[in-house]
């Protein structure tokens, strides 16, 4: 039986500044007294997320390791897993402790233990209080293990106590050479330190808090999840957290420090106001606030009327706006209307209106995508396309096919994003194979420069681009004309197809619920388009829209 008078008596503390307390000695710290045991203060913390100033958090990172690297044999640094290699002097110790561990109950956990000892599987320490300590800390892990795992048996009990002896053996002799939490030297006392960095295993997690029962501080940091912990410590029991405001994919540990600038008092109290004030639900944006996000169009379904009111609306103003989980949600519009108005003259009316008040670009002829490339360019293009069928980012954008280089960084990856989805949705009528994929890409990859220009000045929550299409006879739509007005509609454009002579034309190309139709009674088949410039030259308001007059 362990004499717990004779253990390390480690108590988990907390502070507001982790990264600069672990460092001071253990005797410039509340709570520390040396006695026989020894009390020894703590840290264990789960530094979770990521600061606003990516540079400096990962700066910190690197000054904390270089400063913790000064301690020598007392610092151990994980990166992402913690080594494991067969010990086959433990495994030829522990050989015959496994064969009768089935059905697992208090009598064989005693005995287990017992036999860990006898056979000397945990090392030896020529200090009472650490052998103890590292006896005690096992013992401590191994109830937590059992107690917290569903099924336990022979093979789970044998995989998880010789990885744990392993790692023991393997880091605790030259972690705690030179550790005397009791010595009468007027020099500052360290205790051991210990940073796992990156996504972490159950197994690893235990042997953190059986370091933490010896006395060790350690620190967890991940960029963007603690997952694991939550099935062995969701109530925070064995240690703190750290969560910072942002989450981030988790990049390589610092090798270096860099350079990072500094903000102002001035321009950090500025920023503070602008995210106050600038909330995502607050309706209230600042211009590009939200140019980095993803973008997905939420297509409204409308009557007639509700169209005309709708067409010159901000995004922000319209049903289904919304921002969340850094996906902001465009209400666009999707729509054709098919035949006229009986009174031509109202016809003509909502044409100037819908053309007056923000379409950006006025099409009246069809197939309006000019095609510049042969077949053979179209399978150079091959090699863009990967095995599962998607855009391969690196390879397109050093290709001497990429010509957008110069578009904002987000607006790139948002086309590239959008390409995919066209790839991978059902937004066709005809088959998406390789060689459709093949002319999907080339076809954006040559799109129009002023659809280009309407792209890099849409900031998402304000006026929305619209194209208007103007189709006055039997010509259609061709495959490279259904391809630029999908992609418009999945960055979030309002698109109107005007058909006076009722004949489908985008029916052939997209599916049906993809899109309102708003059909007429009457039909026009030689219908030339009037200057709708001068049609009506007074303002149209919210009531003339409602009331038609």
């Amino acid at each position: 039986m362990i004499n717990t008078n004779k253990i390390i008596n480690s108590k988990i503390i907390k502070t507001n500044n982790v990264f600069d307390d672990i460092l001071l000695p253990l005797n410039k710290r509340n709570g520390f007294i040396k006695s026989n045991p020894p009390i020894v203060p703590t840290y264990f913390y789960r530094y979770i997320g990521i600061t606003k100033n990516q540079d400096e958090y990962y700066n910190n990172l690197y000054k904390l390791d270089k400063n913790l690297s000064d301690l020598n044999n007392l610092y151990l640094k994980f990166i992402s897993n913690i080594p494991f290699n067969t010990d086959s002097e433990l495994i030829k110790k522990t050989a015959n402790l496994w064969g009768n561990l089935d059905p697992f109950n208090d009598k064989k956990k005693i005995f287990l233990f017992s036999s860990i000892k006898l056979v000397k599987a945990l090392p030896l320490f020529p200090n009472e209080l650490t052998q103890t300590s590292i006896n005690e800390g096992f013992n401590y892990i191994f109830n937590l293990y059992i107690k917290n795992t569903q099924n336990i048996n022979a093979t789970k009990i044998k995989n998880f106590t010789l990885k744990i002896l392993t790692w023991i053996n393997k880091f605790i002799p030259n972690l705690f050479e030179n550790v005397d939490y009791n010595k009468n030297e007027t020099n500052d006392i360290f205790n051991p330190k210990i940073i796992y960095y990156g996504n972490i295993k159950n197994h690893e997690i235990y042997f953190l808090i059986f370091l933490s029962k010896i006395g060790c501080d350690v620190l967890y940091i991940n960029s963007y999840s603690d997952e694991a912990f939550l099935e062995i410590d969701k109530e925070n029991t064995y240690s703190n957290i750290i969560e910072l405001n942002a989450k981030s994919p988790l990049k390589d540990f610092p090798k270096r420090e860099v350079i990072s600038r500094t903000e102002t008092i001035a321009f950090k109290a500025s920023n503070e106001i602008e995210e106050i004030i600038y909330d995502e639900e607050s309706g209230l944006y600042k211009p590009w606030q939200f140019e980095n996000y993803n973008v997905e169009p939420v297509t409204l379904k409308t009557t007639y009327d509700e169209l005309k009111i709708l067409w010159n609306e901000e995004a922000r103003m319209r049903t289904g706006f919304k921002i969340e989980n850094g996906t902001i949600y465009i209400p666009n519009i999707f729509a054709k209307i098919s035949g006229v108005t009986e009174d031509i003259n109202i016809y003509w009316k909502d044409l100037s209106y819908f053309k007056l008040t923000g379409a950006n670009l006025f099409i009246s002829n069809l197939p309006f995508t000019e095609i510049n490339y042969s077949k053979h360019d179209l399978y150079r293009l091959s090699y863009l396309i990967n095995n599962d069928g998607y855009l391969n980012e690196d390879s397109l954008i050093k290709s001497e096919f990429y010509k957008f280089s110069y578009l904002k960084t987000s607006l790139q990856k948002t086309m590239i994003k959008k390409i995919n989805d066209i790839f991978e949705l059902p937004l066709f009528k005809k088959e998406v194979n390789k060689e459709f994929k093949l002319k999907i890409l080339m076809t954006i990859l040559n799109i129009d420069k002023n659809l280009i220009e309407l792209l890099q000045s849409f900031d998402y929550p304000f006026k929305i681009p619209k194209l208007i299409i103007y189709s006055k006879d039997e010509n259609n739509f061709s495959d490279e004309d259904s391809i630029i007005i999908t992609f418009l509609n999945l960055i979030g454009f309002d698109i109107l197809i005007i058909t006076p002579t009722g004949y489908n034309n985008i029916e052939n190309q997209i599916p049906r619920k993809y899109y309102d139709i708003h059909k007429f009674k009457k039909i026009n088949l030689n219908l030339e388009l009037v200057n709708l410039d001068n049609i009506n030259k007074k303002k149209f308001s919210f009531l003339s829209k409602l009331f038609k007059i």
